[in-house]
């Protein structure tokens, strides 16, 4: 998926990917059902936007993951794009 999104146009000049700010989260368990998670979800979110301040639970930390800048290269996609 960050592959797909690094292939397009402009990638490269998002401030947070030249930060290295990108960060994946588990949808299915923060933000993908409405619930008692919602507090969990922007934990997660406030963890992403002030990693230095952040009081995030353990278990809601374990559901971010920063990704890593990848290479981006000129490609062609199939449809021509």
């Amino acid at each position: 998926a960050v592959d797909d999104l690094a292939a397009h146009a402009g990638w490269e000049s998002i401030p947070a990917v030249g930060n290295g700010r990108v960060y994946a989260v588990d949808g299915n368990a923060l933000f993908n059902r409405p619930s008692h998670r919602l507090v969990d979800s922007l934990e997660a979110l406030f963890a992403c936007l002030h990693p230095d301040h952040a009081a995030a639970t353990p278990s809601t930390i374990d559901r971010i993951a920063r990704v890593d800048r990848p290479v981006t290269t000129p490609s062609v996609r199939p449809d021509g794009d």
